[in-house]
């Protein structure tokens, strides 16, 4: 049996008791319109005869510490901790708190969650995916057919790729029509992490000679790269958000000379699926439609601050959904950048850093059962509550639709915990799904 213990950290911010000053310092900057605003709050204590402890909102455990702080806090703050015979001036009667640091902490606001992630909050998670890797190449393999065959669209090969797949794990079998000839294609999947896929595929030709073809999603950008080594064929298809515009730009070279160049900007569209895009946090999203039928959306925000200072926002997510299944991918960054005119140079504040990927399949279809996987990813420069709360963690919830994907609403799905599911098995298991959701409406 495994004891898993708690970080130091933790256990010392669990034995905090007997508080004598408690003070709010933060990351500051002067706003002309507005004054001065707080953006990286940094709690200090001292306690239990001179131990001190201090965090800021950028740190692991910050949002435990704050907590734990203000329930200490309330409960000692009416003490006499001494009596007068042992201090006769009353020196320890009360905790040392300023008025603003007294104020904030009373009134709750350090422990404001954004709303992105509010609904997660305190629910049971687990270290790893359950779903199956054949759950999320399904969800991939529109990419997959569409760049295959809007590759071999400029060449004088015709492919066409059907939408049957077979296979499970890491080797999945399609078929294909080439040049009138059908084709089994041998796809060899690796996921080299949750935005990054690597495929080798086989069998489009009689010959041994495979395509390579990688696909990642990144913070501005989707990347489709392809390249064969017997045609020194290299080609990318890159979707660029730029400007509140989405383009899709595809550069193809062979022996290293460019012979295909495109760049277009993609048409917008109506959100088709605004249940799953406010599955669980309301959004505000320009659409753009995909070659593949997918959605593309942005929101990016510039406010000033003063003529020196701006808050930016970067928020993007991508939708790709069947009648039965989705996968939705967002990424996130909220940014304060001061520029400083004295010396020519910009100072940055990463305030909030977000990757989150959704993907949601039907598990007993009969009885219109569906499991949703929401997992937050290894982001770039995480807060303290992401990092305590929910990086590298995945969450599940089992929901009925009877209207499939169409009808899905968080709000009515279980959080699933090691109570009932301890293995991926477990979440195609038809009587513990039906068991766990006994009752639900």
């Amino acid at each position: 049996m495994i004891i898993y213990g708690m970080e130091d950290m933790l256990i010392n911010i669990q034995n905090i008791k007997n508080l004598t000053s408690v003070k709010l310092g933060s990351f500051m900057y002067s706003s002309e319109e507005t004054g001065k605003m707080e953006l990286v709050p940094v709690l200090s204590i001292t306690y239990e005869g001179g131990k001190t402890l201090s965090l800021s909102s950028k740190e692991k455990y910050f949002d435990s510490f704050v907590k734990k702080v203000t329930e200490v806090y309330n409960d000692e703050k009416d003490n006499i901790i001494e009596d007068s015979l042992t201090d006769p001036f009353r020196l320890r009667s009360h905790i040392l708190i300023d008025d603003h640091t007294k104020m904030v902490l009373e009134s709750g606001s350090l422990r404001n969650i954004n709303s992105i992630y509010s609904l997660y909050d305190n629910k049971y998670s687990y270290n790893n995916s359950l779903l199956f890797q054949k759950d999320e190449f399904k969800l991939l393999f529109p990419i997959i057919k569409y760049h295959l065959e809007n590759l071999f669209g400029k060449t004088s090969t015709n492919v066409k790729i059907f939408d049957t797949i077979q296979g499970y794990r890491d080797n999945f079998l399609l078929k294909a029509n080439v040049n009138g000839l059908e084709r089994v294609v041998n796809v060899s999947y690796f996921k080299e992490n949750e935005n990054k896929y690597i495929l080798e595929i086989g069998g489009l030709f009689s010959e041994c000679n495979s395509f390579s073809m990688i696909i990642e999603f990144k913070k501005d950008r989707i990347v489709v790269s392809i390249n064969n080594k017997k045609y020194e064929l290299d080609c990318e298809y890159t979707y660029l958000t730029n400007n509140e515009k989405i383009k899709q730009i595809i550069n193809i070279s062979k022996n290293n000379r460019s012979v295909v160049y495109e760049n277009k900007d993609l048409e917008s569209c109506e959100n088709e699926f605004p249940n799953i895009t406010d599955l669980d946090s309301k959004s505000d999203f320009t659409w753009y439609k995909l070659p593949w039928n997918a959605i593309y959306g942005i929101n990016n925000e510039v406010s000033t601050l003063s003529k020196d200072e701006k808050m930016i926002q970067t928020y993007s997510m991508y939708v790709c959904a069947f009648q039965k299944s989705f996968m939705k991918k967002e990424n996130y960054s909220k940014t304060y950048k001061r520029n400083n005119t004295t010396a020519l140079n910009t100072n940055e504040v990463i305030l909030d850093d977000m990757l989150k990927n959704t993907l949601c399949v039907c598990v007993i279809d009969s009885e219109d059962i569906y499991v949703i996987e929401t997992a937050f990813l290894d982001s770039r420069y995480p807060n303290g509550y992401y990092l305590e709360k929910l990086k590298d963690k995945y969450f599940y919830h089992v929901v009925r639709s009877k209207n499939g994907i169409n009808g899905i609403n968080l709000s009515d799905g279980i959080n699933v915990s090691k109570e009932n599911i301890l293995v991926n098995s477990d979440l195609r298991d038809e009587g513990i799904i039906l068991s766990l959701t006994k009752g639900d409406k």
